[in-house]
């Protein structure tokens, strides 16, 4: 799993993804909207710089910058 250089509040930390899960599209599928639509499923943590948990850091993520974050690692899974 990728750990990503960043900074929340200015502050330089790690994220850390501990799991990613993406299931296509099927636009020929109808038997439920997950499978139509496809999902994506990630889990992150935040660390600090030297790589040790910080939840005080994570507690400062807002709900964009959470979406930010997830959209950075699901595109590092892109390349």
């Amino acid at each position: 799993m990728p750990q990503i250089k960043y900074h929340i509040a200015s502050i330089p930390c790690i994220i850390d993804a501990t799991y990613f899960d993406q299931t296509k599209p099927d636009s020929g599928c109808t038997s439920s909207d997950v499978d139509f639509y496809g999902e994506t499923e990630i889990e992150y943590n935040v660390l600090d710089r030297m790589g040790y948990n910080a939840p005080w850091l994570k507690k400062k993520i807002t709900e964009d910058l959470d979406q930010e974050i997830k959209n950075m690692i699901e595109d590092t899974y892109a390349e």
